[in-house]
């Protein structure tokens, strides 16, 4: 950075400004994709069990039930908790 502009690469506070503003929309980008996995996924998913509650259909609302306590139940069984320690000086 100095070779082409003279300068330090975080010496003047037009660095610290775009680098604030780049770190800015990247951020948003970010937030704005987690958003859409976070809503869109389970709407996905839920569209399934919501279509057999409206048409009616026992079968596949015992299917969905079904499935849903068994995942349940998969949840509750691999639940751990999970203990960060540091490394034993050796």
């Amino acid at each position: 950075m100095q070779a082409i502009f003279g300068v330090g690469f975080v010496v003047i506070v037009t660095s610290w400004v775009v680098g604030f503003l780049v770190d800015l929309v990247f951020a948003v980008l970010s937030y704005l994709f987690y958003l859409i996995g976070v809503v869109l996924f389970p709407a996905v998913l839920g569209q399934n069990p919501a279509r057999a509650v409206i048409q009616s259909s026992a079968l596949l609302i015992l299917l969905f039930l079904v499935l849903g306590v068994l995942g349940f139940i998969a949840q509750w069984r691999v639940n751990q908790a999970w203990v960060l320690e540091a490394p034993e000086d050796r």
